[in-house]
């Protein structure tokens, strides 16, 4: 079985909640807190 995913932009991410979608870009920032970590993604749209 071929499993594709398709590719979703930073500013269409509201229309798939609740579905499995592939994100890339570039890491803006890296916020450490002291159990989380987060990471804000940006593509070229910001």
């Amino acid at each position: 079985m071929i499993h594709t995913t398709n590719r979703v932009l930073v500013s269409d991410l509201h229309e798939h909640v609740d579905r499995t979608v592939s994100v890339s870009g570039w890491v803006h920032t890296l916020r450490l807190l002291s159990k989380v970590q987060f990471l804000v993604v940006r593509d070229h749209t910001g």
